[in-house]
């Protein structure tokens, strides 16, 4: 499928029962500075990790070298020593995840 615009395009492509390429194999089809992915559980990628304790899921980030921070809606209810941001606070997720790779942000 192609989805199209005067300004960009995207191709979408259906797997049609193959396995899923691994991320390193998608990501080396992009000529992007930053790719941001959902998913991809299995690969060993620095995460933020989006956290609901109203959820009732066991978190990620007590277990998982990988989480580098957390996004959630109960700060309060979040024990840990990475970063705690508001889910809500685009500017901030989009802060910290700029630090980490080295992308320089403009007032």
């Amino acid at each position: 499928m192609l989805i199209g615009s005067p300004y960009r395009y995207a191709i979408v492509r259906e797997l049609n029962g193959a396995d899923e390429p691994p991320l390193a194999e998608l990501a080396a089809r992009s000529h992007a500075d930053l790719i941001i992915v959902k998913g991809f559980t299995r690969e060993t990628l620095p995460r933020l990790e989006v956290v609901r304790p109203s959820a009732g899921r066991d978190p990620l980030y007590k277990t998982e070298v990988e989480i580098v921070a957390i996004a959630t809606d109960e700060p309060d209810a979040i024990e840990t020593d990475l970063p705690i941001l508001d889910f809500d606070d685009i500017a901030d997720i989009g802060a910290l995840i700029c630090e980490r790779v080295g992308i320089a942000l403009k007032d």
